[in-house]
């Protein structure tokens, strides 16, 4: 038995573009060879060429990325001579999750001294963007992977702070809703007949409100966005893309990490993991995470969060694997809240000026229990995922200016099956492919409303209450196939097809008090969307470490509907056709990756939310946007401990064709004439909200060496955003001028990197940065993104 005490191999992983921290990982450790280590045929013989041949056979993705980095002498013979390097072979073999994530990510350094001596380049990542694994670089997709070190050291505790890594994303709370945009695409939909723009999955498992999953990033393996529409592989509703969060498996050795947080605000995080095998066949990992802050609007925009997960995985055979999972989490506290605009306060933006300082209740709780099967049948792997999901929400926020009270109850069965190929060559002559079926059901009872007072922080009189009492069903099946074939050992062409049809109902009513006059509007009607969605792709290595592709892709995004006395009371469904070329590459000794990748969308129906008359959102369609864009992600190793990352995206929206019904429906600010013959708004020509043209984040990590004493690391990383619309408005207070928001760290990492201690500076410029302004009843509010704060953390591994 192979044992981490005698030989330990520390991965690095300069994986800056990826946002992979490349510091020092405590240890890797060799997970020891099991009954099931003698059942795939290996040879009985230690020399590495047999069991790189071996491995070739079981695993042809791990090999090409170790062949490769011996190719470029990152991973010396001497490594595959050690016992460490047949160990890395063996347990590949033995099929150990744990070793066939990590490996990957440890290719370029035989160890860590050697790594700092020879300066060692950029690491492959393997991602499951695309449901099967990859190389990220060799992926002919636009995909950034972030590791859950990575979310540490950049201060991602949620879903809304993803933005600040990647700059075509963007995302920020409003109400009780989670807002995700990628490439500018959204979906601002606050009432619950709506649906994300975003695909937004854990381990697999679509979650149909994002505002669920506000606490899911604690033991996180990595996260994974795609940008663009992914209509084939994950179908409704990902005409943005998708965001892909994968929590780490349990392994088979006993392992386990904590860690805790103290900062301004009274902040406080705690979180803990424990891994243990139970046997050679079933391990278990559970994990805990609480967080909590005061606010910094008032007492709003607080934290007080507990979430916590249980996996257990069943392996009896290298080819069978069952993994079921349970997790809860809440989310309490006073919840949201947002300010007027102008502000009240210049000099404190963040000022308390729309709610009395005693309303506002956070009571939302999310569980999910779920299922896996992996089956590998020798040529091809089944995989089955079932899942449940209960949202409950009992809350009252603040939202716009308004008293808002959330009750939501919602119930979420989703079922997927998936056939696909296990050969990853890409020989001439071979075909990877994936064939699946798919079936989501919702069913949503919402209590909630809105009260509006006619002065700010009172309670009363109110210009308008809505009150809803409604329920609603949806019912989505799909079926999908997608197939890559090698036409050459360097050219390749995918193929893939979605047919999707959902069903949507509700009933109920709605009702709408104005001064002493009640109205109650009917919610009634049921729907049925179908769609066939596709995909067309062609990749090349153009060079040695260079790819490039070019994708027609088209994406759905699903209707809706929404209260009303007349028909027809719904709105149709996004249509998004994409045009993408890209280019992926490794240059100068692997020291430098450049990405590059260009778009242009043609949109149809595009959902804009404007405000029904009197005073309530809806949903509309605009005729026709088009989107045109340009993306840069690009990482440099400097010297030998220095990292520079910069991310660029360049996004010019408007809409070529939106006429907005003056009768029932009014924009602010908007100038009513005529359009397409009737009286309306001509929104033609608009920029599209919530879309900066010119966004960035740059970062720079540099490692300090103190001799035996391990090492302290400093980083820097600015996020920066040209102006934008902050909402569907033509007045000049939606329109958000650019701002940049900075962070700091300063880590320091003992040598036996057992614990570290890391302090932070988040919002260095201390800025009011605004994610969204618009209008309620005529009065415009701000969201505002935290203030400056600081603290520290301190994490230890065991």
């Amino acid at each position: 038995m192979l044992d981490d005490r005698q030989d330990r191999l520390k991965v690095t992983g300069n994986n800056s573009h990826n946002l992979i921290s490349y510091r020092p990982i405590p240890r890797f450790h060799i997970a020891p060879l099991s009954k099931r280590s003698s059942t795939r045929s290996l040879p009985r013989s230690h020399n590495p060429e047999e069991c790189l041949h071996a491995l070739k056979r079981l695993d042809p993705l791990s090999t090409k990325l170790i062949e490769k980095a011996r190719s470029e002498q990152k991973l010396g013979f001497q490594a595959v001579k050690s016992s460490v390097g047949l160990a890395a072979f063996l347990t590949f073999a033995s099929g150990s999750t744990a070793m066939a994530q990590a490996v990957p990510e440890a290719i370029g350094t035989a160890s860590t001294a050697e790594a700092k001596a020879a300066g060692s380049g950029l690491s492959d990542i393997v991602v499951t963007a695309q449901k099967r694994r990859e190389d990220i670089q060799h992926s002919p997709v636009a995909v950034t992977a972030i590791s859950g070190e990575g979310l540490k050291a950049m201060g991602i505790v949620d879903s809304a702070s993803l933005s600040k890594a990647i700059p075509s994303v963007q995302i920020f709370d409003r109400g009780s809703g989670t807002n995700i945009a990628i490439r500018g695409v959204i979906s601002i939909n606050a009432q619950p007949q709506g649906d994300p723009s975003v695909a937004f999955s854990v381990d697999d498992v679509y979650i149909a409100r994002p505002q669920s999953s506000r606490s899911i990033f604690f033991d996180t393996n990595r996260v994974e966005v795609l940008r663009g529409p992914q209509g084939t592989v994950y179908g409704r509703n990902a005409t943005a893309g998708a965001i892909n969060v994968v929590s780490n498996d349990p392994v088979f050795r006993f392992e386990g990490a904590a860690g805790i947080e103290l900062g301004s605000f009274d902040t406080l995080g705690v979180n803990g993991v424990v891994n243990v095998p139970l046997s050679d066949t079933v391990a278990v990992r559970a994990a805990v995470q609480t967080y909590r802050h005061d606010g910094y609007i008032g007492k709003y925009e607080d934290a007080n969060s507990f979430a916590g997960r249980l996996k257990v995985l069943f392996q009896p055979t290298d080819t069978f694997s069952i993994l079921l999972t349970g997790s809860h989490s809440h989310q309490g506290g006073k919840g949201s809240g947002d300010v007027a605009y102008p502000y009240v306060d210049a000099d404190d933006p963040w000022y308390n000026s729309n709610y009395p300082d005693d309303y506002g209740h956070r009571d939302d709780n999310f569980t999910t229990v779920s299922g896996k099967l992996v089956w590998d049948l020798g040529p091809a792997a089944l995989t089955y995922i079932g899942t449940y999901s209960r949202f409950k929400q009992d809350s009252r926020f603040g939202q716009t200016a308004a008293l808002s009270v959330g009750k939501l109850s919602t119930n979420q069965w989703t079922n997927e099956i998936r056939l696909s190929s296990t050969n990853e060559s890409n020989d001439a002559g071979t075909l990877k492919w994936l064939v699946g079926l798919y079936q989501f059901d919702e069913s949503v009872w919402n209590i909630g409303g809105i009260s509006n007072p006619v002065n700010r922080k009172t309670y009363g009189p109110y210009a308008l209450v809505v009150e809803n009492d409604t329920y609603m069903t949806s019912r989505s099946i799909a079926g999908f196939a997608q197939g890559t074939y090698s036409l050459l050992d360097t050219l390749r062409l995918t193929a893939g097809i979605r047919y999707t049809e959902d069903r949507k109902s509700q009933s109920g009513s709605q009702t709408q008090t104005m001064g002493t006059t009640s109205t109650v509007v009917p919610a009634f009607g049921h729907v049925k969307f179908t769609n066939t969605s596709y995909k067309l792709s062609v990749d090349a290595d153009l060079a040695s470490h260079v790819l490039g592709y070019a994708t027609v892709s088209t994406g759905f995004h699903s209707g809706g509907l929404f209260e009303s006395a007349t028909t027809p009371n719904y709105y149709q469904p996004e249509e998004l056709t994409s045009y993408e070329v890209g280019l992926k590459s490794r240059l100068f000794d692997n020291r430098v990756e450049i990405n590059l990748s260009g778009y242009y969308y043609d949109y149809k129906n595009y959902q804009a939310q404007v405000t029904r008359r009197p005073s309530v959102p809806n949903i509309v369609n605009a005729a026709k946007a088009k989107f045109k864009g340009v993306e840069l992600d690009s990482t440099v190793l400097v010297g030998k401990n220095g990292t520079l990352r910069l991310s660029g995206a360049f996004i010019d929206a408007k809409f070529q064709d939106f006429c907005v019904d003056s009768v029932n429906y009014s924009v602010t600010g908007g100038v009513i004439g005529t359009c397409n013959g009737a009286p309306g708004y001509d929104l033609s020509g608009y920029e599209v909200p919530f879309v900066s043209k010119w966004a960035a984040t740059v970062g720079y990590e540099q490692r300090f060496p103190l001799a035996n004493l391990g090492e302290i690391q400093a980083g820097v990383t600015s996020q920066l955003r040209s102006h934008f619309a902050g909402s569907l408005s033509a007045d000049p207070r939606a329109q958000i001028k650019g701002w940049t928001s900075t962070d700091l760290t300063l880590g320091y990492y003992p040598d036996n990197a057992r614990w570290n201690v890391t302090a932070y500076v988040r919002n260095l410029e201390d800025g009011a940065n605004a994610t969204w302004s618009g209008p309620t009843a005529g009065r415009f509010n701000r969201i505002l993104s935290a203030p400056r704060r600081f603290g520290a953390t301190f994490d230890v591994k065991f």
